[in-house]
């Protein structure tokens, strides 16, 4: 794996919205089953509606539908297309984070790369460029979806910090009009027993 981009979503509208900032009642764009449930959970009284298309034929739909406020996105994929680095190209939308109000999908902001197995040449190549830390949120955010038999369609945000020695997992889970969450902390060193711990905790 390559090193994490930036894990987070953010708000993307004409007037720069904050997410506490956006008129009641508004309307949100994502085609984020996760999205919409976190986004429902802090303002309920706003509406969501399902949007598609890769990101900038979503900017472009923002800029042609009125009724749109405004449109969520993960900050990876602005960040690697440029929106971010130069915001002339926004075209006069604003983009807001929403990292301190929305835990991110599995994975988000990542780049994996996977050989075939027994290809030891290319497993040479691939480990000289793997990013150690990323490394380890990785193995422990895909094993606490494996626990969860999950899929791109669950909705469940995980958020996941590795600070020296301590790997530290947070999540928000959807089930049904259940709603769960939990946190740990633990050795960075097994990754898979903190995703495991997670589990436990989110149904104890």
């Amino acid at each position: 794996v390559l090193p994490r981009a930036p894990s987070g979503d953010m708000l993307v509208s004409r007037e720069g919205f904050s997410l506490a900032g956006l008129p009641p009642g508004a309307t949100l764009g994502t085609s984020s089953v996760r999205r919409e449930k976190q986004l429902r959970r802090l303002r309920p009284d706003l509406r969501v509606q399902e949007l598609r298309g890769n990101v900038p034929t979503r900017l472009h739909k923002l800029r042609d539908q009125p009724g749109l406020a405004g449109i969520v996105l993960a900050e990876a994929g602005l960040h690697r297309l440029g929106y971010l680095d130069d915001r002339a190209r926004l075209e006069g939308l604003h983009a807001v984070s929403l990292a301190e109000h929305i835990l991110p999908a599995v994975g988000q902001g990542i780049v994996a790369l996977q050989a075939r197995a027994g290809d030891h040449a290319t497993e040479a190549v691939l480990a000289g460029i793997n990013h150690p830390a990323t490394w380890l949120i990785t193995r422990a955010e895909r094993e606490f979806l494996r626990l969860l038999d999950g899929d791109c369609l669950l909705p469940v945000g995980v958020r996941t910090s590795l600070t020296g020695d301590q790997l530290r997992m947070e999540t928000h889970l959807f089930e049904a009009e259940n709603f769960r969450n939990a946190d740990v902390i633990c050795n960075s060193q097994y990754p898979e027993q903190a995703a495991l711990d997670l589990y436990k905790k989110l149904y104890a």
